[in-house]
């Protein structure tokens, strides 16, 4: 049996007892065991794991997420509480240069609910947990993913904000189980991959400077910091959102926009100036 969950630098006393249809007999020894290694800080300097998300896949249960910054991180620690029963295991996902990870959950039951905790770490430091909470459909129970979005509207500006709002999607089923978990744009197709934005309905990117290091090889719109951001460079950007369930993903819905266009700007862009009553004012 694997104990999960020690402190480093903790101690811990374990004994053992055996049971049988008359009882339990006597306890072993108590023996203590001392947990080495270096405390670890908590630090948000690398971000923590984001857009986190999870459904049945192909292979079973599934979560994804993002870290922001991939070659900074050793891994992430995965905790699964079932909030059913109340047992707790522990994973190690490895980090690799990729931003996007996954993790297939073994032994998930129908019916259960349950608590993910991901937490990245690194040589001596952890991140702050991401957390969510997924009641599993019951036995028998089938879920089908979402329908489209009801509708997507986008607009953008010269200055590379990106600004995006949808309708509700729908589900086949009643279920709560079954209800949509959140929204996601598609970021990639092959493999299959998605920023999820939470259970909203509208979205705003963050502005940056096409002068940040970030941005230095970027152009138009893509993953920055665990979230979908566009630069002041003049492109058509095709945005998908889908929405999720613990189905999976539903049918995307799509729309196109022109970022960062300077002709966008309004006019006239820079000084200007007319006759006025007390002679030529210029702003």
């Amino acid at each position: 049996y694997t104990v999960n969950n020690l402190t480093n630098g903790d101690s811990y006393q374990f004994q053992i007892a055996a049971i049988n249809s008359v009882g339990q007999g006597p306890l072993t020894t108590s023996n203590t065991v001392a947990v080495s290694g270096v405390q670890l800080s908590v630090t948000s300097a690398y971000g923590a794991p984001g857009s986190l998300f999870g459904y049945f896949g192909t292979n079973g249960f599934e979560l994804d997420w993002m870290l922001s910054n991939g070659s900074s991180f050793k891994g992430t620690y995965i905790n699964v509480q079932d909030m059913t029963t109340g047992t707790t295991s522990t994973y190690t996902q490895s980090s690799s240069t990729s931003n996007y990870y996954s993790f297939i959950v073994p032994s998930i039951i129908a019916g259960d609910t349950y608590k993910f905790s991901l937490t990245g770490f690194g040589t001596n430091w952890i991140t702050p947990p991401t957390t969510l909470t997924l009641t599993m459909p019951s036995q028998g129970q089938v879920c089908t993913v979402p329908g489209p979005v009801g509708y997507l509207n986008s607009t953008s500006d010269y200055t590379g904000s990106l600004n995006l709002s949808w309708g509700d999607a729908t589900v086949s089923s009643s279920s709560p189980d079954c209800a949509v978990e959140g929204y996601a744009i598609v970021t990639s197709t092959s493999p299959i991959q998605y920023v999820f934005l939470g259970n909203v309905t509208t979205y705003n990117d963050s502005l940056y400077s096409t002068t940040s290091s970030q941005f230095s090889s970027m152009d138009g719109c893509g993953v920055v910091n665990n979230q979908y951001m566009c630069v002041t460079n003049a492109v058509n950007v095709t945005i998908e959102v889908v929405a999720i369930n613990i189905a999976g993903a539903g049918p995307g819905t799509s729309t196109t926009n022109m970022v960062g266009d300077v002709s966008q700007a309004p006019y006239p862009y820079g000084y200007y100036g007319y006759y006025g009553y007390y002679g030529y004012m210029t702003f």
